[in-house]
Parts: structure tokens; sequence; C-alpha cells
């Protein structure tokens, strides 16, 4: 499974990029939780000081695409005020991983794919 980020702004623009972890995955990390680490978790156990510490930033462009694992240690970071973030996230898996995604609806045809599939071909190169 490979996932992508595609980036319509510029990180100058509204900050807000995507942090992560080089080599480091989820699985060893909140599988105890479930998958996620919670809002609510004990101050004392939270391992998120110690990542954030770790992490790397994204200086992305307009038009620039990053590829990862999903398992990858990842997260968006705050938006400046007043600001929009601009992306667009797509999920590459083969199509016997049923299993890959988190909800029933994962994969399925979104407003999104609807209003793509209408698009002039000019505006889809513009994408």
């Amino acid at each position: 499974e490979v996932q992508a980020i595609l980036y319509y702004s510029d990180h100058t623009e509204a900050s807000g990029g995507t942090a992560f972890v080089p080599g480091l995955s989820h699985t060893g990390i909140d599988a105890k939780y479930g998958g996620w680490l919670p809002d609510d978790i004990d101050v004392d156990n939270d391992p998120r000081p110690k990542l954030y510490a770790m992490e790397r930033k994204v200086a992305y462009k307009k038009g620039s695409i990053l590829l990862y694992q999903l398992g990858t240690w990842h997260r968006g970071t705050p938006v400046l005020h007043g600001q929009t973030r601009r992306i667009h996230h797509l999920c590459f898996r083969k199509a016997s991983c049923t299993w890959i995604g988190s909800a029933p609806e994962f994969g399925q045809p979104t407003i999104t794919n609807s209003i793509l599939s209408r698009l002039h071909v000019s505006h889809k190169q513009i994408l």
C-alpha cells in the first residue's frame, strides 16, 4: 500500500505541513490503543512529546507529491491562523488487499470522484 499527498499550496503560505519520524511505524507505538492515540491519554504515558522531538517536516511546494507507506508514523501540523492548506490524499493498494482501509466506505465512489469525472480534460491537466 502506498499513500500520497498532493500539495496544492506552498508550505510557506499556510504551514501545516506533514511531519513524520523516519523509519518509525505506527504499529509499535499505538497498537495497544487500537491504532490511534487517544486525546485523553495519561500525560506520563503519552509518547507524542518524544515523537515530536524526532519528527521532520516536509517542506512542500505547489505541485509536490509525498509518497509514503501508511504505517509510517506521520501527522498533520497546525495551519497558520486564517490560512488554508490545500491537499489531496490518494491511496494505492492491490485490489485483492481488501483489509486495507479503516472504514467500509474506503475506496468507494465519493463526491470528489463524481466531480472529477465531470471535469474537462484541460481542467484535469491543471490538477
